[in-house]
């Protein structure tokens, strides 16, 4: 099978999901909520999902094609964005010293 057939077999399927109003809602309304620094703790089974890559990836592609719905830009974006976060610097904002010397 070619990476088109591919690539149109999904780009199908996800448009027909997401036609679906519901679906629709329900999929911006998790990645809303558990995107966010302001998300609710998570059960212990949710956090081994996120700390999961390939669940991380998906989350990823997920929120990608529901921006751009297209699959080649959204796993262009994906890729990008996971790799980047792998990257950069994970060093915590600095802090201010507000005492007087």
């Amino acid at each position: 099978m070619m990476l088109s057939e591919i690539e149109t077999t999904i780009e199908s399927y996800l448009n027909d999901l997401l036609r679906l109003p519901v679906v629709h809602t329900l999929l911006i309304m998790f990645l809303s909520i558990y995107a966010g620094k302001a998300a609710p703790q998570l059960t212990p089974q949710m956090q081994g999902w996120f700390s999961s890559d390939p669940f991380r990836l998906l989350v990823y592609f997920m929120i990608a094609y529901g921006v751009a719905r297209d699959t080649e830009t959204a796993l262009i974006a994906t890729v990008v964005v996971y790799f980047g976060a792998e990257l950069l610097p994970q060093d915590p904002a600095p802090t201010h010293d507000n005492s007087q010397k």
